[in-house]
């Protein structure tokens, strides 16, 4: 069974608050979005200070150097932001609330190759989701889908509708369609991960599978499945697996590993996962190495696809 090794790394914008996709070339990433939740309160650290779009590459050393993208129109205090490559190479971006501000609904494209940022026109009248922050986002061909995410920091404001909404954005015609939404209410903070064209929702004890085909599919909530812990983990996919990193509650510091192939879960041995607590996301660098951000720590994680180290166990179902 495979593990993973951890090994923690050095990005001067490192924080809770920016999302990441990867570039054109393998052992890169860009990464958008502010780098800590200071900024929510208007204080932000001084030694995080610094560009709210990087580019990352991995060395062959394995360490990692970071670059700060000019003209960048991600605020300084901009976070929860999803951002999203799609098949033409583009990054779309959207959402995201400044301080204490709602969440706003702009969408932008982002050329990695010229370094070109386009806003989006909303057209009156026309469908558009509101604005959300801490959603999912991912691209199934030239479709843009987001959902869950939450439209202010006030739990009072949130309205249960608006959050299990799910909307698409066809790239080709620059239309928004709302669909129907997720069948249940539990999952607001959510991650997720592409495998073939099936999205695995993870979030709030709960997995869930989209397709534009079929729409949402629980496979299992809180009553089954409690391992999958309170919180948002980082999730990626790894061959036939979706692979859960960290998140808030007793997933802190675990990874849980979801068998496409056998529908199973299992729990997996790691070394060097020192922080993993609340709220992660993870990209793809290349090869069997993912780029992890946690609460204030970043990881590069490396795939060992041999023999599982002593304290790997198989999940329960």
């Amino acid at each position: 069974m495979p593990h993973l090794s951890f090994k923690k790394v050095n990005i001067p914008t490192c924080g809770d608050a920016f999302s990441m996709v990867p570039c054109d070339t393998p052992g890169c990433a860009v990464l958008m979005g502010a780098s800590s939740p200071y900024y929510r309160m208007g204080h932000p650290p001084p030694d995080r200070e610094g560009p709210y779009c990087s580019l990352v590459r991995v060395t062959p050393e394995g360490g990692i150097r970071s670059f700060g993208i000019r003209d960048c129109i991600v605020p300084s205090d901009m976070w929860g932001v999803s951002v999203t490559r799609m098949e033409d190479g583009k990054v779309l971006m959207f959402g995201g609330h400044h301080g204490d501000e709602e969440a706003v609904n702009s969408l932008y494209t982002y050329n990695m190759g010229t370094n070109e940022w386009t806003e989006v026109p909303h057209t009156e009248g026309a469908p558009w989701p509101q604005g959300k922050w801490r959603h999912f986002a991912f691209a199934i061909g030239s479709v843009l889908v987001i959902g869950a995410g939450v439209p202010s920091l006030y739990h009072e404001d949130w309205d249960n509708d608006a959050l299990m909404a799910t909307w698409a954005y066809d790239t080709e015609t620059g239309i928004w369609t709302r669909l129907a939404g997720y069948p249940t209410p539990n999952v607001y903070w959510a991650s997720g991960t592409l495998v073939g064209d099936t999205f695995h929702l993870i979030g709030k004890f709960t997995h869930m599978t989209f397709s534009l085909r079929d729409g949402w599919t629980v496979l299992c909530d809180h009553d089954t499945h409690t391992h999958l812990g309170p919180g948002q983990c980082a999730v990626c996919t790894i061959g036939q697996y979706v692979v859960c990193m960290g998140g808030n509650g007793y997933t802190y510091r675990t990874v849980n590993a979801y068998d496409t192939v056998s529908g199973t879960w299992e729990k997996w041995a790691t070394e060097g996962y020192e922080d993993g607590s609340g709220d992660g996301c993870a990209v793809p660098v290349g090869g069997d190495s993912i780029l992890l951000r946690t609460d204030g720590h970043c990881y590069l994680v490396t795939l060992n696809r041999g023999a599982m180290l002593p304290g790997c166990i198989q999940g329960e179902e």
